[in-house]
């Protein structure tokens, strides 16, 4: 015999005593085994995938959401700002206005009270020269008692 013959039938008789053993169905079924674990594995890492992408896109969500909501709040911020700026400037203005026109309405009493001096002043001198006058060009104590009598009366009604 030769070795070719030898090495073929210790080939068929190893396969016949595997197949007899049901090696092939045991390898089979390993090998299914093994394919079924990579598949969930696979699948598992499938759905870490989704979840991750999921999970990304809801903080993406909520990023764009902050991002709003600070705009939001730095237009509103801009907008109180413009408004408390304007509300200074009418409140300023408002105070200028009031201390102008107080200081107009105590130069118009300062005014009056000059003018009311001045009057007085006018009244009086015009009475002294009065008072003079006469007395120069009438002697009589009677004549003065009149005069001086009635500057008292005018004199009161100023003061």
């Amino acid at each position: 015999m030769s070795t070719t013959l030898a090495v073929a039938i210790s080939f068929v008789t190893f396969f016949l005593i595997l197949f007899h053993f049901r090696v092939h169905k045991k390898v089979a079924n390993v090998l299914d085994s093994r394919a079924e674990h990579i598949k969930n594995e696979l699948n598992e890492a499938r759905q870490l995938r989704e979840d991750a992408q999921s999970l990304l896109a809801s903080f993406e969500r909520k990023y764009a959401e902050v991002d709003k909501l600070a705009s939001e709040i730095i237009e509103n911020a801009k907008a109180d700002s413009e408004a408390y700026i304007q509300q200074a400037k009418a409140d300023l203005e408002r105070s200028v206005k009031n201390r102008i026109d107080a200081a107009e309405v105590q130069i118009a009493m300062a005014e009056k009270r000059a003018i009311n001096n001045i009057q007085k002043e006018a009244i009086l001198l015009s009475i002294n020269s009065v008072k003079d006058a006469l007395e120069k060009h009438n002697n009589s104590d009677n004549l003065s008692t009149i005069t001086d009598k009635s500057i008292e009366k005018i004199s009161s009604r100023f003061h």
